[in-house]
């Protein structure tokens, strides 16, 4: 059943046309909305999202911080591998570590464009936090192979941690680490 408005109900012509018709916009006064991607908006969307085409040379920290174009990030929600750190295994044997997790990170960012949902200007640098590059989190990449340590509030972090620790990869080799729980 179709409804008519009462304002059509007692016109002479129909609503609709077949044939061009010149619009007098000056005789129009219909509300103009803003753009969909107003200045506004788009700014408060950039300030949410971080997305940089990382240069070849950045100068990693340790494994969840590094500079590129003369600015500091830091890779939330995981605790870095310190770049000095050397790791002990069972048998005794000793490994540079934290330079190995260093590189890890180095070599996974360098060149990379680099997509985070988060970006927050913190005092020491720029926090990223949900890093991706093309369909890998950057996180979850660098704890899964025991380069870092998960922050306890992610749970996904937290399961990557756990299978890297029992897979003995990374600074979970370290005999130390390994016994604390990353306590080390």
């Amino acid at each position: 059943m179709t409804t008519v408005s009462p304002a059509f109900v007692g016109a002479q012509e129909s609503p609709w046309t077949t044939k061009p018709v010149r619009i007098d916009r000056s005789k129009q006064n219909y509300e103009r909305l803003p753009p969909p991607d107003s200045t506004a908006e788009k700014r408060e969307a950039e300030e949410r999202l971080f997305v940089k085409r990382l240069p070849q040379q950045i100068t990693m920290e340790d494994s969840a911080t590094f500079r590129a174009g003369g600015k500091s990030y830091i890779l939330a929600g995981i605790k870095p591998v310190p770049a000095d750190r050397i790791c002990a295994s069972d048998t005794g044997s000793r490994w540079p570590c934290g330079r190995a997790a260093t590189l890890f990170a180095g070599r996974l960012l360098s060149r990379q464009l680099l997509r985070c949902a988060l970006a927050v200007q913190e005092g020491e640098g720029i926090r990223l936090s949900d890093c991706e590059i093309g369909q890998k989190n950057v996180q979850a990449e660098i704890v899964a192979n025991g380069h870092a340590f998960a922050s306890p509030a992610s749970k996904d972090l937290n399961a990557a941690m756990e299978k890297a620790r029992q897979t003995r990869k990374g600074v979970w080799r370290d005999k130390a680490c390994f016994k604390q729980g990353g306590n080390c």
